[in-house]
């Protein structure tokens, strides 16, 4: 787990008397030393300012030297260790869009970090990687941006012995696959409930939605994708997370279609189908420079879409209509889940908390029971 923390002023932090054999770890969060346009920094040299992590470029402009998010800089970061040696180690999940970790004579890379956008290769990939130390340890973070909207660190590293910091991997790894096997078992039982029952476009809709959903978890939070496939292109990976979200838009509202027919109009569907189609369509030609710095659109847009379905929803419930309540009652859980990935989106969090993702499963779960009721009793009356 990782436990709170001293925050990190001017650039260093004491760690000389946190508890590390309770198996806790750091998140290495406050105020780093911060070297905009420098990279290979001598390990004595005087920060010119200090940035807040985790945060973005695009909310300290001036700060961080980035316009609109795109360029250069490292962090740097001294930490106090206790006086014997250990077996440490250093995790930093998605940065945007590049970065080198250096810590004593070990470093990595996620992508290949430039001065510029000809010089960069971008990638989402976490890495980590173990040292041994006591006393004092220096990290530095050299990263850069000119294929994203946003730009900066929106993670904060993690840092303990190597054990804790593994298991805490292991742990968010183990939670998506998790989910997503779960969820795709989800969509498969449902496709064959469509296929070999009586032919339910709620039950396709539902099994459609529910394998999309599964395809999107390991492209998002810790980005899972890159245990399967590590050489997995950076552009594909920001499509996917992006484009997964219409297709669950237009999913959701077919899969309402199919439950409640004709309370929401078929040509409102059909217009947002067309709009999806085209959204899908554009985001392959042009490049995730591009259409991120759409992001803002997106989202309240996405707010509209997401208030027009509650009222309807609600509606539902006050006319009474079978079984709306647990419909509504799940679509609220999502609700709650998706304000909050635009709040993290807008402040600039990275990795999704595994409880947002459990609240997304909690929705599934309520629509599994609702669907379980839908088929129910024309089962009974055609068997019994």
């Amino acid at each position: 787990m990782v436990a709170p923390s001293p925050q990190v002023h001017s650039g260093e932090l004491d760690l000389r008397t946190f508890p590390f054999e309770s198996g806790s770890a750091v998140a290495l969060q406050g105020d780093w030393k911060y070297f905009p346009e420098e990279f290979d920094v001598p390990s004595d040299a005087t920060a010119p300012t200090y940035l807040p992590v985790p945060a973005l470029w695009n909310q300290l402009p001036l700060r961080s030297g980035a316009v609109d998010g795109k360029g250069f800089g490292t962090y740097v970061l001294d930490i106090k260790l206790p006086e014997e040696t250990q077996i440490y180690s250093v995790y930093l999940p998605e940065v945007r869009t590049a970065f080198r970790l250096i810590a004593g004579n070990r470093s990595l890379v996620s992508g290949v970090p430039g001065h510029t956008k000809e010089t960069t290769t971008p990638s989402a990939q976490g890495q980590s990687f173990t040292i041994s130390a006591k006393d004092k340890l220096q990290i530095r973070i050299e990263v850069s941006n000119f294929h994203h909207k946003e730009g900066g660190l929106p993670n904060a590293p993690v840092f303990g012995l190597a054990e804790s910091v593994q298991n805490y991997i292991l742990a968010q790894s183990t939670m998506d696959l998790a989910l997503t096997g779960a969820i795709f078992m989800f969509g498969l039982y449902h496709f064959i409930l469509f296929f070999y029952r009586n032919k339910q476009r709620e039950a396709f809709y539902f099994g459609f939605f529910c394998l999309v959903f599964a395809v999107r978890i390991p492209f998002i939070g810790s980005k899972t994708i890159y245990a399967m496939f590590p050489n997995i292109p950076w552009d594909l990976v920001i499509y996917a997370e992006y484009a997964s979200v219409f297709v669950l838009g237009i999913l959701f509202l077919w899969f309402v279609d199919g439950l409640f027919p004709r309370f929401i109009d078929t040509k409102i569907i059909l217009y947002f189908s067309a709009y999806v189609q085209f959204m899908l369509v554009y985001g392959l030609i042009i490049k995730p420079e591009v259409y991120t710095q759409f992001e803002v659109v997106f989202q309240v847009l996405g707010i509209v879409y997401a208030v027009f379905l509650g009222i309807r929803l609600y509606q539902m419930v006050t006319k009474g209509l079978p079984d709306a309540g647990i419909f509504f009652l799940g679509y609220l859980i999502l609700f709650v889940g998706f304000v909050y990935d635009v709040f993290l989106a807008y402040s600039g969090g990275g990795e999704i908390p595994h409880y947002r993702k459990l609240l997304c499963f909690c929705f599934l779960v309520c629509n599994l029971q609702l669907l379980h009721f839908v088929r129910q009793e024309p089962f009974v009356k055609k068997y019994f």
